[in-house]
């Protein structure tokens, strides 16, 4: 579990509210979208099932999401996620939050400097994909994405380090 200091109302651990809805929505937009359309929708809502991106809209489940606020079956989404699955031979998640918050944090950064891009992880890595030339544009809004969480993780592996001392100085006294 990724450790949060705010204790109450965080939409997803490690990510700012403000983050989390803009990703949310913008990948929400892109999957009404794309269903308006008729293109495929799996690769999408897989995405979203490994995001947990429906807690960006406040929204208790991916049950409550696809059908709320995409508008499909519940049903339905659950066999294109497995379609989806079957196709990949990876179960979407659950992703572990640290994961989640960058991915967040990497599509937000990509949101804030209009640049097009994909973000994709297939079980062990976090893969970024951008259009050549994307980067110097991104690179203004990526440290802070970047700073935050590799911070965040030095605060973490800090926490654990005091935790397994305070583990072994109760054992040994």
């Amino acid at each position: 579990m990724l450790a949060d200091p705010r204790d109450r109302g965080v939409l997803v651990p490690g990510v700012a509210n403000r983050d989390a809805r803009a990703v949310a929505q913008a990948r929400l937009e892109r999957l009404r979208r794309a269903l308006q359309a008729g293109e495929p929708i799996g690769e999408m809502l897989y995405e979203a099932v490994q995001l947990g991106v429906w807690r960006g809209h406040a929204v208790t489940s991916f049950d409550v999401y696809v059908d709320a606020l995409v508008g499909i079956d519940a049903a339905r989404a659950h066999a294109l996620v497995d379609e989806e699955t079957a196709r990949r031979g990876v179960p979407p998640g659950p992703l572990r939050d640290y994961d989640v918050a960058i991915w967040y944090r990497i599509e937000s950064a990509m949101l804030a400097a209009g640049v097009e891009g994909t973000v994709r992880h297939d079980g062990t890595r976090l893969w970024i994909g951008l259009e050549a030339g994307a980067m110097p544009v991104l690179a203004r809004q990526l440290p802070l994405a970047l700073r935050q969480m590799w911070t965040d993780r030095l605060v973490q592996q800090r926490r654990e380090r005091a935790a397994r001392r305070r583990r072994v100085s109760d054992q040994s006294g």
